[in-house]
């Protein structure tokens, strides 16, 4: 299956709606299940939310320079993944087996997201 460029984009934009949904309602609501405090846990929705909102305005907007775009996308997200194996490490202690669980399963999806953004702009 081929995508377009847009089509990354938007796909991009839900996973990130995806996840400060995830960060912002559902799991502040759960942090005691997961042991990461819920500022944090709102920092890393409102990151994603920005993330989100980036991504759709290029859905929209179909820049002609869209592989500038998604470089930027890629990059960010990989550096999404870092700040998230930050903030587990900070709080190693406190972090629960299904809160790692949670993370390392959304960085894998994040990381392999991100390459595939990367690559696609080479071909």
């Amino acid at each position: 299956m081929t995508l377009k460029p847009s089509q990354l984009f938007l796909i991009d934009s839900l996973g990130a709606l995806g996840s400060a949904i995830m960060h912002g309602i559902i799991l502040r609501h759960f942090h005691q299940l997961i042991g990461i405090p819920q500022r944090t846990l709102l920092y890393l929705a409102i990151v994603a939310l920005l993330f989100s909102m980036y991504s759709m305005l290029c859905f929209i907007l179909k820049p002609k320079n869209w592989q500038t775009h998604l470089k930027r996308i890629g990059f960010a997200n990989i550096g999404f993944c870092l700040v998230t194996l930050i903030v587990l490490a900070i709080f190693k202690t406190e972090v629960t087996r299904l809160g790692i669980a949670f993370f390392m399963v959304e960085i894998l999806i994040i990381f392999i997201l991100a390459i595939y953004e990367l690559r696609f702009i080479k071909h």
